[in-house]
């Protein structure tokens, strides 16, 4: 594969179905209880857990075409 000549156009594709990001996998879990003390009054008791699976968001690949660290994903 050959980079092409400054300010030219390749022959590569639109959309390299090869090369992408890996998508965001984040899931966020609430629970919610309320507790009704009198007619005009209640209490309520919330828990909320962001990123509940723990689940890694990485950093996109090095896109700098002909740099010895082209493709790989370092964060």
């Amino acid at each position: 594969m050959d980079q092409p000549a400054a300010f030219t156009f390749g022959n590569l594709g639109r959309v390299m179905p090869n090369v992408r990001v890996d998508g965001v996998h984040n899931w966020d879990f609430s629970v919610f209880k309320s507790f009704p003390i009198r007619e005009a009054r209640r209490i309520e008791f919330r828990a909320e857990f962001f990123n509940f699976t723990n689940t890694p968001q990485f950093a996109p690949p090095c896109q700098a075409f002909g740099n010895a660290a082209f493709g790989v994903v370092s964060s």
